[in-house]
């Protein structure tokens, strides 16, 4: 299903956006990449054969610790431009694949991380991690700090690997996009 870029979801990302005026603060730098995360689920389409496509709710899984995976875990409960958040931890891979439409990769283990990308790299799952080396290795979406503002990068190897689509919209917004495998 497509979703249209609206004027309240060019607010949120207008202000992550490189150009923007806003910085992020390192105190709400978690909370602005957490609600990066929560946003880009309107500019995520998912294939329509999925068990439970979300639409109207979205499950996003964290694996993984710090301060982003904090602030995420509490938009739990949440809607955000009429999509409801259901975020939980996960632990183990196979469940997380076939329960969250959302994996947000926090700080672990870097052979874990990189294992969690291999078994969700051709998953129909919207992988975030932070920095882009994950992005580089397999995350679709890399968060990065960029001159003290919150932005993006997007691996067009990664997701062409899955059954997503993203919007024309959040491609635009992206800081770089790469062509990784």
């Amino acid at each position: 299903m497509r979703h249209q870029l609206t004027r309240s979801l060019l607010i949120p990302f207008w202000l992550l956006c490189p150009h923007g005026a806003a910085s992020a603060t390192p105190a709400g730098e978690a909370e602005v990449k957490a609600l990066l995360i929560a946003n880009m689920t309107h500019y995520t389409e998912w294939p329509l054969d999925l068990p439970g496509n979300q639409l109207r709710g979205v499950q996003i899984c964290v694996m993984g610790r710090g301060a982003t995976a904090e602030a995420l875990l509490r938009l739990d409960g949440k809607t955000i431009n009429d999509i409801r958040l259901s975020i939980a931890t996960k632990t183990r891979i196979a469940q997380t694949a076939d329960e969250c439409q959302v994996v947000f990769i926090g700080e672990s283990n870097p052979g874990l991380q990189i294992e969690w990308l291999a078994a969700l790299a051709e998953r129909p799952v919207l992988t975030v991690a932070e920095g882009d080396e994950l992005c580089l290795r397999g995350s679709i979406v890399g968060i990065v700090v960029d001159n003290r503002r919150v932005a993006f990068d997007i691996n067009l190897g990664a997701l062409k690997r899955t059954r997503l689509k993203l919007s024309a919209q959040l491609l635009r917004l992206a800081r770089r996009l790469y062509n990784a495998s």
